[in-house]
């Protein structure tokens, strides 16, 4: 489920119009600009979350070049911004733009693309059929927006204390936080 070039590339325009580091998945492994790379911490606001960027992410030049270079899809974009307003304008007016895609986010700051048909929802949908399970039997948990549709589709949908009010509203049930041990409190309630 991967977004062809012909999407990445007015993405990427848009990302230098808006002023906003980004960076991509491609085969399975991250790729940034090297000016993004060595700058992940004036980016990405969770020094946690920075730490993640360097130990998955791959320096290249310039990821415009790199990509036209290797002609193939990718996996996922993703485009950091320190202004929240200005994020939230985005991720309510992009997904008008590129209705082929899904756009959501997972960590403070940023939002990410895939494929439209490349979410958690359909990736559970998957797994059960392979397992030859349907998706009324699984128990999903999340936080983030980008986990609703797997909450959706699951036959119990558990959010996290700490998750976000949209993920809360599509929830069967919140747990206590994920530093609390959230997902093994809920699963001691429904299973134990």
């Amino acid at each position: 489920q991967e977004i062809p070039l012909d999407l990445v590339f007015p993405l990427i325009d848009h990302a230098h119009e808006l002023g906003v580091a980004y960076d991509c998945y491609q085969d399975n492994c991250g790729y940034a600009s090297r000016e993004h790379y060595e700058n992940a911490g004036n980016f990405i606001l969770d020094p946690g979350i920075v730490k993640l960027f360097y130990s998955n992410r791959k320096p290249v030049d310039c990821l415009e070049d790199f990509l036209r270079q290797r002609n193939l899809p990718i996996q996922k974009l993703q485009f950091y911004f320190l202004d929240m307003e200005q994020r939230a304008y985005a991720l309510q007016h992009l997904p008008e733009q590129y209705p082929e895609l899904s756009i959501t986010t997972s960590i403070p700051g940023n939002i990410e693309f895939n494929l439209a048909s490349a979410n958690k929802g359909d990736a559970l949908r998957r797994l059960c059929s392979l397992l030859h399970i349907s998706p009324e039997e699984t128990i999903a948990f999340g936080d983030d927006i980008n986990d609703i549709s797997m909450l959706q589709t699951a036959g119990m949908g558990v959010a996290m204390a700490n998750a976000k009010p949209e993920v809360k509203a599509v929830a069967n049930m919140i747990t206590i936080s994920n530093n609390e041990g959230g997902v093994a409190y809920a699963l001691d309630r429904l299973i134990g």
